[in-house]
């Protein structure tokens, strides 16, 4: 049946090797059922029909999006999705890790495939499904604010309607019918003051070594450019006092050239 419509040029498909991502489904659909069938029946089938996309699964034709419902619809299935969604993110974590690369391939597509932003939520009231496979950019409209319970108060979960309560549920094995999931209470976050950190002060002997170090770090050329001159310095000192002899010597070595010149031209 028939559960929702939309039009094919208002959205962009996602792309995957040479294809889309919806070309995929029935492969999807046949991987889902070999593993542990948890999401074949939450897949809208996607159909192409003269520039609409038809949706296709077991349901009523009251099928309407998420953000078209009452407040209390939405907190309710918004929780179903995103307790969904938290263990398949695992399951698809684990394949993306696996050493395996077809399980590495399926980890890719099924992230792509379970994407919230890319992600529509249709519904009856009671039972929800999803579009998925083109860009909707539908995070906001998936967004469930966290809630905080009060000091002293016990969270009550609201009850629904189970699939077992349904008069006419479709087969489990056929491939469009709905995933219809009972709630589940959802823990809700307590307010907890967190414990204050008591930092232990460096001692002084620790401060001395890290100002070292980064003085070392940041001015290690200066320091080698310093060093350089004071050996230059050291070396020239050294030719001065030790291998060049004094003046008094030079004056008496020219005084005994000039006497024996003198000697010579007599």
């Amino acid at each position: 049946m028939q559960l929702f419509a939309l039009q094919l040029n208002e959205y962009q498909p996602i792309s995957v090797g040479d294809g889309y991502l919806y070309q995929y489904y029935d492969k999807i659909i046949s991987y889902s059922r070999n593993v542990d069938n948890k999401y074949s029946h939450l897949l809208a089938k996607p159909i192409l029909n003269n520039g609409i996309i038809e949706w296709h699964g077991a349901g009523s034709e009251s099928f309407s999006r998420i953000g078209d419902r009452s407040k209390e619809e939405q907190e309710r299935i918004k929780r179903q999705y995103w307790d969904f969604k938290s263990k398949i993110d695992v399951e698809i974590l684990d394949l993306k890790e696996s050493l395996n690369p077809e399980k590495q391939k399926w980890g890719t597509l099924l992230s792509q495939v379970f994407d919230d932003e890319n992600n529509v939520i249709i519904t009856d009231g009671r039972m929800w499904s999803l579009l998925w496979g083109w860009k909707f950019r539908n995070k906001v409209e998936n967004y469930l604010a966290p809630v905080f319970d009060a000091p002293g108060k016990v969270p009550e979960t609201p009850e629904i309607e189970t699939a077992s309560s349904n008069p006419s549920p479709a087969p489990a094995a056929e491939t469009n019918q709905i995933f219809d999931v009972q709630e589940e209470k959802v823990p809700l976050v307590s307010n907890v003051v967190p414990e204050r950190n008591n930092r232990v002060r460096p001692g002084f002997w620790f401060r001395v070594k890290r100002f070292l170090r980064l003085f070392v770090y940041r001015f290690w050329g200066l320091m080698s450019f310093i060093l350089m001159l004071m050996f230059l310095f050291c070396l020239l000192q050294k030719c001065t006092n030790s291998d060049c002899p004094p003046d008094s010597t030079l004056n008496n070595k020219l005084n005994e050239l000039e006497r024996k010149v003198r000697d010579c031209c007599k």
